[in-house]
């Protein structure tokens, strides 16, 4: 089931224009975190600290999209019992 919820997900990113700017404001919100991060360290480590941040933030948006997919199918299925 998971795998088939991550399809889903890629299509939806892909096909929904909606997600760019739902996207951006993501990518400021990161940018915002990371430059705040950036300010307490050396200069080589913000290449670092942006991928990775960035890194989470993909994680996180898959996993709550997994888990509103999830609810969504329990939903529907307490509505057709």
């Amino acid at each position: 089931m998971k795998k088939i919820i991550l399809e889903i997900f890629d299509k939806v990113n892909i096909e929904k224009s909606e997600l760019i700017e739902m996207e951006k404001d993501l990518t400021e919100q990161v940018e915002a975190i990371s430059k705040a991060v950036q300010e307490q360290m050396p200069r080589e480590y913000h290449d670092d600290i942006d991928r990775h941040f960035f890194e989470v933030s993909g994680i996180a948006e898959r996993t709550g999209f997994e888990l509103g997919m999830k609810f969504m199918v329990k939903l529907l299925i307490e509505c057709l019992s």
